[in-house]
């Protein structure tokens, strides 16, 4: 479902991708690949808005806006 989900918005080329807990409920190796391309699709000049609450994920990115622990 996440898949389809991210297939579907990518379809337009975006500039601005927003992602609300795009590894929740995915496996291991479906989670690498979302990490793969969305950090393909960062270093291409797609701004990624992305929440999460897995801090190990969190800490994959050097680019930070904003944590909230609550």
């Amino acid at each position: 479902r996440q898949q389809v989900a991210l297939g579907r918005a990518l379809m337009i080329k975006p500039t601005v991708l927003m992602l609300d807990e795009p590894t929740a409920g995915v496996d291991v190796e479906l989670r690498k690949n979302l990490w793969k391309n969305v950090k393909e699709l960062n270093n291409g000049g797609v701004t990624i808005i992305l929440t999460t609450h897995y801090l190990f994920e969190y800490s994959l990115s050097n680019n930070h806006f904003c944590k909230s622990r609550s």
